[in-house]
């Protein structure tokens, strides 16, 4: 078995064995679906504020009864954007493990796979509400007990050692946030392996393992955002050439629908556009260097003995 370096967890999105063009196609996939999705739900949540929009260019105010109205329309389309955000992040997300776990080809869909990597997100959504709280308490822990010493401001070298001691626990917590987010990572690719969803091996799985990993993650980060950064600011002339093309009109604007009108503008558009595609584009590079960072973990983990096929099988 092959031993967990920081190389080949950083490498492992290129040297994964398997049929060829799945590449290709799952980026393509992903740029699809996602596209999909941002356009649809976009769509919605702009419609939804569009009536506040052409009320205060108007120079009134929104009716009360309207604004409740609006915020309800607005909280349903999250309610139903989250779930279908989440299955089409799962198809997504074990269409690469399984090309990672089991050098299988694209293929895209619903099935066990999927449904078991949801039931992880679940159990991330809880791990990280029972962290919220726990570090809600730390650090309610940690401040009234500083208000307290420091008077209310009346000693003031309390509250400035009080707000130094406050500054260095509150990094503490967050590197300890990073620290169990990057011990748990390796949930869905453990999932994968064993065809049972598994959360806590995870954590077996990752011993010993963290500062490869944490090096892998950042790299493949600052590479991503060093692209965004490149993408938003070429994208951002076109954008902003698209409307500075109409500024005059933007002056003089009475009518909601002018506006609306002017957004339309095609050079605008089409910038918009292309970022939202690149942008996506290089999220998904970030989603697939990262499960090969997680699924190299699973596959190189000495607790596991290799045979897939005796795992047991749930959600089948």
């Amino acid at each position: 078995m092959e031993k967990f370096s920081f190389d080949a967890a950083f490498n492992h999105f290129h040297r994964t064995e398997g049929p060829k063009g799945f590449v290709w196609k799952f980026f393509l996939t992903y740029m699809v679906l996602m596209g999909i999705y941002y356009t649809v739900f976009g769509g919605l949540f702009l419609s939804s504020y569009l009536p506040f929009v052409g009320t205060v260019i108007d120079g009134g105010e929104p009716d009360p009864a309207q604004m409740m109205s609006q915020i309800g329309v607005f909280l349903g389309i999250a309610l139903l954007a989250a779930p279908v955000f989440l299955i089409i992040y799962a198809m997504l997300e074990a269409s690469a493990l399984r090309r990672y776990i089991r050098k299988e080809g694209f293929s895209i869909g619903l099935g066990g796979d999927e449904w078991r990597i949801v039931g992880v997100y679940l159990l991330w959504f809880v791990f990280s509400i029972l962290a919220y709280l726990a570090m809600m308490i730390a650090m309610l822990a940690i401040f009234i007990p500083i208000g307290l010493i420091s008077g209310g401001g009346d000693n003031a070298g309390a509250a400035i050692g009080g707000g130094i001691l406050a500054f260095f626990l509150i990094i503490a917590l967050i590197c300890l946030m990073v620290f169990l987010g990057i011990r748990f990572s390796a949930a869905s690719a453990v999932t994968m392996r064993d065809r049972k969803v598994s959360f806590l091996k995870a954590w077996g799985a990752t011993k010993g393992r963290f500062w490869p990993m944490f090096g892998a993650f950042l790299l493949i980060y600052v590479i991503v955002y060093l692209v965004q950064m490149a993408v938003q600011t070429v994208f951002m002339f076109i954008i902003m050439g698209g409307m500075m093309s109409n500024i005059e009109q933007l002056e003089t604007i009475d009518d909601p629908s002018e506006l609306i009108e002017m957004m339309m503008n095609p050079v605008l558009l089409i910038g918009i556009l292309m970022l939202v595609i690149a942008q996506v584009a290089v999220t998904a590079f970030m989603h697939y260097g990262f499960l090969g960072v997680t699924s190299k973990v699973a596959l190189t983990d000495p607790r596991w003995s290799g045979r897939v096929d005796e795992t047991a099988v749930v959600f089948e």
